[in-house]
């Protein structure tokens, strides 16, 4: 006869896996690959100082403080563990920020989780840390930085700090930037932009006339009298933040500086609104720029919700990838085989235009010479892109349905899954709509640069697929 765990050993359970994350730590191995390693020095420790009064409903930032505490306030020993705990912390929540970096932009900048990793998750094993004291090793791990620069007082959680320390990072950033993604604020782009390229771009990019651009062009170096100025006295003094929010004194010294050097008047709340919408603007200089806001943390952080949600959308973008490119190469199969059946190689004129268009660049009115036929028209119904759409619109809607319903079950809650189930098919109708019509705003522009989901994975198909004679 079994018996039943009786409800204070749950709760223990319960608490002691909260726990984990504190004596549990993830490095690299010198072949790149992720471990998970177990301290029992500082699981130990834990079931010693914070397991008692720990149940359910204890938080995170609960955790912390007494952590925090220890390590601050405790006896020698006390502080070398606790800031093992608090590192085995922060190194989940690096992992944590690089999924959601790699699955947000890690398609469109052409990067993967494993080249983000070595950057920033460089703390040595915890059991190989001395328990003595502490000593600063010639390299600082990120880890420990991130402990090190971290204030209770000031900051809402140590999940948070770490997100924002992550974005941060000089080497993170210069890769990125490498790949097209730019993770910066609207103030610290147009702190870094200069008046001549925000005429180019605003010369290039946009129907204004001159007097817009100039006008342009002067808040921008006001916004530099002022904000830059005073940014550039802060640094001189150690400031090493990030680019702040202006303050409402230097809105109105910008808006002053702004009225005296062109005679226009303006309201510091006008100046925001001006300032943002140039930040925008220049963001069109490169279509992977992002705005940190759109990917920043929020003041509170739920760990456990936060790992979920980001869990589910790196495997769900995993699913759209796949269940793409199975569509594009049951459309491509289907096309392939009518053309086959008509004279001319149809079949071998098509894959040949497909790649001139989407892989080179083309236009369809420069293909036409190169595949043997009279103008643009002729192309463009051998090509039959909106029917080419049309096709894998459907195919990807059958084929992401099931595996996004499977993915529900995994993630979500039982009481929410009748609910999510239900609205499915119009979320995933839309997202797909998205895709296809993403890809036909690409089209129609003149200087096109394929960027959209369907281009990345036809090119990639063509790439894997198409016979070398076609392609030369």
């Amino acid at each position: 006869m079994s018996v039943k765990p009786s409800y204070k050993s749950n709760i223990a359970y319960a608490s002691l896996s909260l726990l984990r994350a504190y004596y549990s730590q993830i490095t690299l191995t010198a072949a790149g690959t992720r471990k998970t390693q177990i301290s029992l020095l500082a699981k130990a420790f834990l079931q010693e100082h914070c397991l008692e009064g720990l149940d359910p409903t204890t938080s995170h930032k609960q955790i912390q403080q007494r952590l925090m505490a220890l390590w601050q306030q405790g006896s020698e020993t006390e502080r070398a563990i606790a800031e093992i705990c608090l590192r085995c912390y922060i190194s989940h929540q690096i992992v944590q920020v690089c999924i959601e970096l790699a699955s947000r932009f890690g398609m469109k900048g052409g990067f993967q989780l494993s080249d983000l990793l070595p950057l920033v998750l460089d703390d040595a094993p915890v059991e190989s840390h001395s328990c003595g004291p502490a000593v600063s090793p010639a390299y600082p791990a990120f880890a420990r930085t991130i402990l090190h620069s971290f204030d209770p007082a000031r900051n809402t959680c140590l999940s948070t700090w770490t997100k924002r320390k992550v974005f941060y990072h000089r080497d993170l950033n210069a890769f990125l930037q490498e790949c097209g993604i730019y993770l910066i604020s609207d103030w610290a782009l147009l702190n870094n932009a200069t008046p001549g390229q925000l005429r180019r771009t605003l010369t290039t990019r946009y129907t204004l006339t001159d007097a817009e651009i100039q006008q342009a062009c002067q808040l921008l170096e006001s916004y530099h009298a002022v904000y830059s100025a005073q940014l550039r006295q802060l640094r001189t003094q150690g400031y090493r933040g990030k680019c702040p929010s202006p303050t409402a004194q230097q809105l109105q010294h910008i808006a002053q500086h702004l009225q005296k050097t062109t005679g226009l008047r303006c309201f510091p709340l006008q100046i925001t609104s001006q300032l943002s919408a140039l930040a925008q603007k220049l963001r069109q200089r490169q279509p992977a720029t992002e705005s940190l806001e759109a990917v920043d943390v929020p003041t509170a952080a739920p760990d456990e919700a936060e790992q979920v949600q980001t869990a589910f959308l790196h495997k769900y973008r995993k699913e759209l990838v796949s269940g793409m490119d199975q569509a594009i190469a049951q459309v491509m199969r289907d096309r392939l085989q009518d053309l086959q059946a008509r004279r001319g190689q149809r079949d071998r004129l098509f894959l040949k235009a497909l790649h001139l268009f989407y892989a080179q660049g083309f236009s369809m009115g420069e293909i036409a010479p190169l595949i043997g036929m009279g103008g643009q028209p002729q192309v463009s119904r051998l090509l039959k892109l909106n029917e080419l759409r049309s096709q894998v619109r459907q195919q990807l809607l059958e084929q992401l349905t099931t595996q996004v319903y499977s993915l529900i079950q995994e993630y979500a809650d039982e009481s929410n899954l009748t609910v999510l189930k239900s609205q499915i098919d119009s979320v995933l109708v839309g997202e797909i709509e998205n895709l296809m019509t993403a890809d036909a705003a690409e089209v129609s522009t003149a200087d096109r640069i394929s960027q959209s989901l369907l281009a990345q994975r036809l090119r990639s198909y063509l790439e894997q697929s198409m016979p070398a004679e076609i392609a030369a």
